[in-house]
């Protein structure tokens, strides 16, 4: 991908960094992102709640799914990821419960994103299956790193990147991993993850921008995250994943 189109995505991003105290049950964001609104009960309507029940029942399958209601001006698509080894019933429920909280918070809206936890969920009234989406949410730890910075940074560095090569190489666009620190004393966990409507190459596109925000805003912390509406990257100095 050239750089003038990386640029042009990089300055898509609308970025909100959150205190890792938002970690919990509760949404960590959400965005309404469409200026159009239907009315309750309309056939679009109708389309969004028939489609948020078939992804809630589909998506703990592989943790991942997409579809579609309806025709014309009343077609809804829609799409739900859940978090890295999250179980069956863990997922099947953050999916419901995001479809139903997205619509409290985003009420008649046509387009909108809620991410939580474990699980991200989204819909629109135009198809974006396959496109690019680096509008997200970052969470860092109050907590700075107790060994050298640079040191710290070079395993997460080391270790992220090889977390993307791997996800690139993944059939289900994702990776989880850990590495040593403080000479085996410690281990930082880590993992990466793409929807998997989008190509490898623009996973790629997406983690590299994730990364460098990650850098940016996360530097010297033990654990920062940063999800888009296309992909995620997630470190820490304890397991959060069962890798």
């Amino acid at each position: 991908m050239s750089s003038l189109k990386l640029a042009s995505l990089l300055h898509l991003l609308s970025f909100i960094l959150l205190s890792k105290a938002a970690f919990g049950d509760d949404p960590l964001l959400h965005i309404c992102s469409s200026p159009d609104n239907f009315t309750t009960n309309d056939p679009f309507d109708k389309n969004l709640q028939q489609l948020a029940g078939n992804l809630s029942n589909e998506t703990p399958t592989n943790g991942f799914s997409l579809g579609s209601r309806g025709q014309g001006p009343y077609e809804v698509y829609g799409l739900a990821l859940c978090q890295v080894n999250v179980s069956y019933a863990d997922c099947w429920s953050c999916v419901a419960t995001a479809s139903k909280e997205i619509q409290n918070r985003c009420p008649n809206s046509k387009g909108a994103t809620i991410w939580y936890e474990k699980c991200l969920f989204k819909y629109r009234n135009e198809n974006f299956f396959g496109h690019l989406d680096l509008h997200g949410v970052g969470l860092c730890s109050p907590n700075s790193v107790s060994e050298s910075i640079v040191s710290f940074n070079e395993t997460k560095i080391n270790l992220l990147s090889q977390l993307a090569k791997e996800t690139l190489r993944s059939q289900n666009l994702y990776a989880v991993g850990s590495s040593e620190l403080n000479g085996g004393s410690d281990k930082l966990y880590g993992f990466t993850q793409c929807t998997r409507d989008i190509s490898s190459l623009d996973c790629g596109v997406c983690l590299r921008f994730v990364f460098k925000k990650l850098s940016q805003y996360c530097d010297g912390k033990d654990g920062g995250r940063i999800s888009s509406g296309s992909c995620s990257v997630r470190y820490e100095m304890y397991e959060f994943l069962n890798a």
